[in-house]
């Protein structure tokens, strides 16, 4: 049997020029779950589980594996819990990447050409949130552009369709897991896989909604109601996929419902 945890990266610097790197708050996020899964880590030093660590190629899934990693070790004197015995290595694999988002919405909106015209366009509504009905237009002109890319009679227009994502993100998750598999049978270990995958909120929700037979519509569905470092569980077993549990950040709730967001 194989445990396969899907974590969303901690949270981005969406107000930004450059979004792709992680917020004071998103490297915090990232460590607490590191420290909140010490338990398990524990038990793993204990009991020998294969572990193995992927990320995307984004700089946003680096730091968040090695500021997960910093929170892990962190009390490691305490656990009696060496960092050999942890650091296994992260393997990069960017068909673990995000959607673009900037492609997507540029196609739409052809003055979000840019992350940081999509930032100024946000405060300038922000700004207007008590006197304007435009509070509501960044989230509903969002939902639009993914509504164009989704539909599919634009694809030509964009440097991934959304067919092309959606192959990409499930191919990518059944290679990893018949590469674990395979190295787990032929080293003929008898104790179960776990793998850890740092990626984004497209990528879990294109995951799951394969898994579960949903829509296209709620596999976006999915990636929204996503948290910044929650993890969803996968199980396989020579049956197929299931899914353990779905978006939990309980790690955050516990430190203060304060380190919640979604960007």
């Amino acid at each position: 049997m194989t445990a396969i945890y899907l974590i969303r990266h901690g949270q981005a610097s969406f107000a930004e020029q450059d979004y792709d790197k992680l917020s004071p708050k998103g490297i915090e996020q990232a460590k607490i779950l590191g420290q909140h899964w010490q338990t398990l880590a524990r038990h793993k030093a204990n009991s020998g589980e294969n572990v193995h660590y992927y990320c995307g190629s984004l700089l946003r899934h680096e730091q968040t594996a090695e500021h997960f990693f910093n929170g892990l070790l962190r009390q490691e004197l305490k656990q009696n819990i060496t960092i050999n015995q942890l650091d296994k290595g992260v393997i990069t694999h960017a068909g673990f990447n995000e959607l673009d988002h900037v492609d997507v919405l540029s196609r739409y909106n052809k003055n979000w050409r840019s992350f940081q015209g999509m930032s100024t366009s946000i405060k300038q509504t922000q700004s207007m949130a008590n006197n304007s009905q435009d509070y509501h237009l960044f989230p509903q002109e969002f939902s639009q552009a993914m509504k164009r890319w989704i539909g599919g009679e634009f694809d030509g227009e964009y440097q991934e369709s959304w067919s092309q994502f959606k192959q990409r993100s499930i191919r990518s998750f059944q290679e990893v897991v018949t590469q674990v598999n395979t190295s787990h049978v032929l080293a003929k270990s008898p104790k179960n896989n776990e793998l850890l995958v740092f990626t984004s909120g497209g990528v879990i929700g294109v995951i799951l909604a394969h898994i579960l037979q949903l829509s296209d519509q709620q596999s976006l569905q999915i990636s929204q109601q996503l948290v910044n470092s929650s993890v969803s569980k996968i199980i396989a077993t020579k049956d197929g996929f299931r899914l353990g549990y779905f978006n939990n950040y309980s790690h955050l709730e516990l430190a203060g419902k304060e380190w919640l967001s979604y960007v």
